[in-house]
């Protein structure tokens, strides 16, 4: 019976710590992103998003934008990623920018004619499992 409750405990110990290891998998090329961003005189937005989504699936957010300000939009998966898709929109939801093709990473820059929201939607469009992670950056100059 007690080596039944230590391992029970040691399991419910390790799927935590095991779902956490992949979220800190992510980070590392996330932040070797916002090194490059930087050294190319962007400054990091925002906090770097980071989530899972399954095959096909999107995330939506939306941005306060200025105008005259060049913004740099980066969503990139792990190494299970395929593809990605990455599109944004104004505050009417008409296509703005996008990413060309839907390869990985994809990347989006913008110099909005105008302030306002605009929304952001990234798409997972393939990966080798069901879901997997991404993060996205945020950036402007």
């Amino acid at each position: 019976m007690k080596a039944r409750t230590w391992a029970l405990l040691a399991a419910l110990l390790l799927i935590p710590a095991l779902v956490l290891a992949g979220r800190m998998d992510i980070r590392k090329p996330a932040y070797e992103q916002v090194l490059r961003y930087e050294g190319e005189g962007y400054s990091v937005k925002d906090d770097i998003q980071i989530g899972e989504l399954g095959k096909g699936k999107s995330y939506y957010f939306d941005t306060q934008l200025t105008t005259g300000i060049d913004y740099f939009f980066h969503f990139q998966g792990d190494v299970g990623v395929r593809s990605l898709r990455l599109e944004m929109f104004d505050e009417n939801w008409e296509l703005v920018a996008q990413s060309t093709g839907t390869g990985e990473p994809a990347s989006v820059t913008l110099k909005p004619e105008w302030s306002g929201t605009f929304h952001v939607k990234a798409t997972l469009v393939d990966c080798q499992g069901e879901m997997d992670y991404w993060f996205i950056l945020a950036g402007y100059k």
